[in-house]
């Protein structure tokens, strides 16, 4: 949505309500499953003390993201695969019920915790063990021209030889696994995992 040069962009995740890949509790095949959906209503007090207000409605429009995101299993991240496709956006029916403030805590960015250890281990790959098992995502500067890649995957263990283990019987398929593939050089993107 486009107010003058402001601009608003939701980015929509899937998570549990519209999740994709099998899982051991059948997320993607609940009767509340949809696909990912937003509802907002932005109040605004300009300079001259007036009020106005925008809201997601029919001017509004959509377009897949650079990320494909599975549950369980991670994302895969395209950078620079082309401009955004925008439609317009498919009006549905606000969920029912009543919408009622979190009572949990929200979710806050703590400081970074850097590698106790990095081990290589051949072939472009490399362990970091932060010392612990923490909740968190990983922050890191990719460089990489057309076709390269860059593979995180996540584990609480290590086989023998080093590598990381992510057997997750939850998830049908790789888990705990989060790509970043570049179609265009970037020489140096930041990257982290979103959803």
């Amino acid at each position: 949505m486009c107010i003058g040069s402001n601009s608003i962009v939701i980015e929509a995740g899937r998570d549990r309500f519209a999740a994709r890949g099998g899982d051991t509790w059948g997320w993607s095949v609940a009767t509340w499953h949809r696909e990912p959906m937003a509802l907002l209503r932005l109040e605004m007090t300009l300079a001259d003390d007036s009020h106005t207000h925008i809201q997601t409605d029919n001017s509004w429009h959509a377009a897949a993201g650079p990320v494909v995101e599975k549950f369980f299993q991670g994302e895969r991240w395209i950078v620079d695969g082309g401009a955004p496709e925008w439609r317009p956006a498919t009006v549905v029916a606000a969920p029912a019920g009543e919408l009622r403030r979190a009572t949990h805590p929200a979710p806050e960015r703590m400081a970074s915790i850097a590698p106790v250890t990095a081990s290589p281990q051949g072939a472009g790959r490399t362990v970091y063990d932060f010392g612990d098992v923490i909740t968190g995502r990983l922050t890191c500067q990719a460089v990489g021209g057309p076709g390269a890649a860059v593979e995180v995957v996540s584990g609480e263990q290590r086989a023998a030889d080093g590598s990381v283990i992510c057997d997750n019987v939850l998830v049908a398929g790789p888990g705990q696994r989060d790509s970043l593939h570049f179609a265009a050089a970037h020489e140096q993107f930041n990257w982290e995992a979103r959803f």
